[in-house]
């Protein structure tokens, strides 16, 4: 069967793949994949209620190594837990300065708490106290009016700007500076905000506050210049987007400014867990859950890990999660998939289609299914015949309604279904037609039946897929001669009709350039400069070769006489002519098989009367010590070691990381302390 007789249509360009606008798939310039995207996976979960059942944590903070600062209201105490070395210890007691404390919050150089105490009455009066982070010192305090409360607090890691939640009054946030001093500005003004519950700041410095009035709860944003409602739950509810009963607690923004709200609603005992984290994007508009998490939120915090700590007072624990590159799931449950739907038209009412033909990649665990439909009307029904399986050289049939289906149009739909971690890839869809087998050089007698034609048709065309492939490699076979475009597995095959004799810890991209660079190489084979160019190739920087007469010793100078006689004597004993040194940089090769491998190509290349030596030099500069300017004369900046004999080197100095004063320790008023 001549290719002439067909016609084929093709998709295999990013252009074409873009204009069917793919629904969760990515398109890359090889072809289209899976989208990836960001999800949160669960990492562990710490403070277990039998580990920690005497703290009576009420708040926590986070620093950028996943420490936890656990504020503990029942012994008025400040604990910090390390999670990776799972250890938990006090580092600052303060019953005597506290009556109630409510909230921390975390900066680079300063813990903030909120207390709550009793004067006249029951009237409330609230404190927020800046202590250091280094020595506990406090550095200020600051009063609210009373009957004010501190709702939450949250703080910029770098500057250690504050930012305090409040129940009443005409702002919403105070806004205070390291020093202690309110910042005062109309930005955060209260508005509609009647039941705020949680605050938290993005990287950019927009405020987000959590209005949890019942029924109208709402995510309010505070920018620069405007407040906007960022989420609306009742909105939300009337779209079937969150639950009926969600009681929003806990607020968080990550470093790409999603939005997190939890779910703080009781549940029956012996109903199944429902209460999730939503994610509400950047852009705004809708929310989607996030699946790494089942449960109640009191609290959630993010940080520059790329962590999620949530804090379940019900359970007194703390969950982490991490997020991670992924293939994105659209549901919950599913395996990530992708889908998009194309038409192809053969101008000709009532054509019958030949076959699909796919290029494509499926790793283990991945699918790719092909559903499709013959009409003549160029708008799609939406039914289709039972899909096709990683097709890759595949019979368009009908089913036995319509065994033969005919029509102009071939209505495609293409699903692609991955894995977390795995996505098929589709670089090509061809389709074939007019429908043409081996059938027809057969007698009529075989085309009688219906049921027997079938079935010929289909054995023939294992012979058709078979012989026509191996036809169109033998019209394409000069891309077999090709080391820029021969696929990777006919590498080794090519390299044999150049006698390379292939080395295992040889990179793919190496055995190409040794291909397309083997000619000259070989007019240069035996010679110095034929050595430093395939050492070259491989490693991609140019040996220094000596040789026993570059360093017989010619000179009138004494000094240089005396230099190279030195020389002669650390490469060479007496009386050898025939040997030669190959001197590798420090860093032109990462392991002892690496240099093993050179010396092969090394020993297959020379002259067969001489020896050859390798020497990897040495990165660093040592006068008469094989030292070659800009070769392997490098300059290191001193290290500090901290061991048993720990030595400290030059250029290092050790200083105090406080920037404030503190009293009795570095406190000298205009050399190290500066009053603000």
């Amino acid at each position: 069967m001549e290719a002439k007789e067909f016609q084929f249509l093709v998709l295999n360009t990013k252009a074409d793949w873009q204009k069917y606008k793919p629904d969760n798939l990515q398109i890359y310039d090889e072809g289209v994949r899976l989208k990836t995207g960001y999800q949160f996976v669960f990492e562990q979960q710490i403070l277990s209620q039998q580990s920690f059942s005497n703290l009576e944590t009420v708040d926590l903070a986070v620093d950028d190594f996943g420490q936890l600062y656990l504020l503990d209201t029942k012994q008025q105490r400040i604990w910090l837990f390390d999670a990776v070395q799972n250890y938990l210890q006090p580092v600052a007691s303060l019953e005597a300065l506290l009556d109630l404390p409510t909230n921390i919050a975390f900066s680079d150089s300063t813990i903030y708490v909120a207390d709550e105490s009793q004067v006249a009455g029951n009237t409330i009066q609230s404190r927020i106290y800046a202590f250091s982070r280094f020595n506990w010192q406090i550095r200020w305090v600051v009063s609210l009016p009373e009957g004010v409360k501190v709702i939450d607090l949250a703080a910029d890691t770098k500057d250690g700007t504050l930012y305090a939640l409040l129940d009443r009054g005409g702002q919403a946030v105070a806004k205070y500076a390291p020093s202690g001093q309110r910042i005062e500005t109309t930005r955060f003004a209260r508005g509609n905000i009647v039941k705020p519950t949680a605050i938290a700041l993005a990287k950019n410095g927009t405020v987000y506050v959590l209005d949890s009035v019942k029924n109208y709860e709402k995510v309010v944003r505070f920018d620069a210049n405007y407040t906007s409602t960022w989420i609306n739950f009742r909105s939300l509810r009337e779209q079937v987007l969150v639950p009926e009963e969600i009681e929003p607690s806990g607020l968080a923004v990550d470093s790409q400014g999603n939005v997190y709200v939890g779910d703080k609603r009781s549940l029956p005992q012996g109903e199944e867990e429902d209460r999730f984290i939503f994610r509400c994007p950047p852009s705004g508009g809708t929310v989607e859950p996030v699946f790494a998490y089942r449960g109640a939120v009191s609290k959630m915090t993010y940080n520059r890990t790329d962590r999620l700590f949530i804090f379940n007072s019900e359970k007194k624990a703390v969950n982490i999660l991490r997020r991670k590159q992924q293939f994105l799931r659209q549901k919950q449950q599913e395996l990530p998939s992708g889908s998009f739907e194309t038409v192809f038209d053969s101008t000709i009412p009532g054509q019958q289609w030949h076959k699909l033909i796919l290029e494509r990649e499926i790793p283990h665990n991945t699918q790719i299914k092909v559903y499709y439909s013959i009409t003549d009307n160029q708008w799609h029904s939406g039914d289709y015949f039972e899909p096709l399986i990683n097709p890759e050289d595949a019979l368009i049939r009908g089913d036995k309604e319509i065994p033969r289906p005919q029509g102009r149009y071939l209505h495609l739909k293409v699903e692609l279904i991955g894995t977390e971690y795995e996505t098929p890839l589709l670089k090509s869809i061809r389709v074939d037609f007019p429908r043409l087998s081996y059938l027809r050089y057969l007698p009529a007698i075989y085309q009688e039946d219906e049921n027997s034609r079938d079935f010929l048709e289909r054995f023939l065309s294992l012979f058709e897929t078979f012989l026509g492939n191996l036809e169109g490699q033998i019209d394409y076979i000069f891309r077999y001669f090709d080391a820029d475009v021969v696929s990777e597995e006919f590498l080794p095959w090519l390299s044999t009709w150049l006698a390379i004799a292939i080395d295992d810890n040889w990179t793919k991209e190496q055995l190409r350039n040794l291909i397309k660079k083997a000619p000259q190489l070989y007019k240069l084979r035996g010679t110095r400069e034929g050595i430093a160019a395939t050492v070259e190739l491989l490693t991609g920087d140019r040996p220094l070769i000596y040789e026993y007469f570059q360093l017989e010793n010619n000179s009138t100078n004494n000094e240089t006489s005396e230099i190279l006689q030195n020389l002669k004597k650390n490469y060479f004993n007496d009386n050898e002519p025939f040997r030669f040194w190959v001197l590798l940089n420090p860093f032109q090769i990462d392991n002892k098989l690496e240099l093993q491998t050179i010396q092969r190509l090394i020993d297959a290349d020379k002259p067969a009367h001489t020896e050859a030596s390798i020497k990897v030099l040495q990165p660093w500069i040592a006068l008469d010590n094989e030292s070659y300017l800009g070769f392997n004369s490098c300059i290191f900046e001193p290290s500090l070691t901290l061991d048993i004999g720990f030595a400290i080197s030059h250029e290092n100095i050790l200083n105090d990381t406080e920037e404030f004063g503190q009293i009795e320790r570095r406190s000298r008023l205009g050399l190290d302390t500066k009053l603000s």
